[in-house]
């Protein structure tokens, strides 16, 4: 739901897109440990069990800036989410029209497509 696709365009220009992997912070949140797996696979790092880690929470979110204390994954939702944002209905149809081609783009380009 943003213009992403303009800076991705030239990476996707200069490099192969099997070189490149697209996460979806959507992903991250409601598939955790398997996102992170699919991550360390495309990156041919060693198998690694992210359960432990992801259970935690979420880091760098709400309250809790940083790394060093995670936010409890029921606590992350309404501060997280799109539709919390304060704007009339009106301006948040606009925004998702202007924005819409730009998100089709990028997943066009990525190959796979966000929950968006």
């Amino acid at each position: 739901r943003s213009l992403y696709t303009l800076p991705l365009e030239w990476w996707y220009a200069l490099y192969p897109k099997e070189d490149l992997y697209l996460v979806c912070n959507e992903d991250l949140k409601y598939r955790p440990s398997q996102t992170m797996s699919e991550v360390s696979d495309f990156l041919g790092l060693p198998t690694f069990d992210f359960s432990d880690v992801v259970s935690e929470g979420m880091y760098n979110v709400g309250e809790n800036t940083g790394y060093d204390t995670a936010s409890e994954w029921d606590k992350t939702d309404k501060k997280t989410h799109f539709d919390e944002i304060p704007i009339s209905a009106k301006l948040r149809e606009e925004y998702l029209s202007f924005v819409k081609p730009y998100s089709e783009r990028l997943f066009e380009i990525a190959g796979k497509r966000c929950d968006w």
